[in-house]
């Protein structure tokens, strides 16, 4: 499920069983709030806030993203090499009251690629 939109607010729903390799959710946006959305048994990151294309200049990149009260666990591909609970790559987010659990020996629970701008508040 990609969202690429602005201004959004989405709660309360589950995302699950995408196809191997296959991200649960990719937030594309700015100014978005993911609230009470749980990912899991996905083929790739259970939820991700990344690039829509990789082509997308600077000021198309997410930013100001808030992800609220998210669980994500149980997010792997067949070959358990890339997959995380919840991901944030070369963008602006604020993650608030987040589980991540149940990951594989090679995963992580959040992946911050470098040059991320994340906040973490508990």
């Amino acid at each position: 499920m990609v969202l690429a939109g602005d201004y959004w607010y989405f709660q309360g729903f589950d995302v699950t069983n995408s196809a191997n390799a296959q991200k649960g959710i990719q937030l594309s946006g700015k100014y978005n709030t993911m609230d009470n959305i749980m990912t899991y048994h996905n083929g790739n990151t259970g939820l991700q806030v990344s690039r829509y294309l990789t082509t997308d200049e600077f000021d198309m990149w997410p930013a100001y993203n808030l992800i609220l009260n998210c669980t994500s666990y149980g997010n792997a591909d067949a070959g358990y090499e890339d997959a995380d609970g919840f991901a944030a790559k070369l963008v602006m987010v604020m993650y608030s009251m987040v589980v991540s659990h149940t990951t594989t020996l090679m995963m992580d629970g959040i992946f911050l690629l470098r040059f991320s701008q994340v906040q973490l508040a508990l």
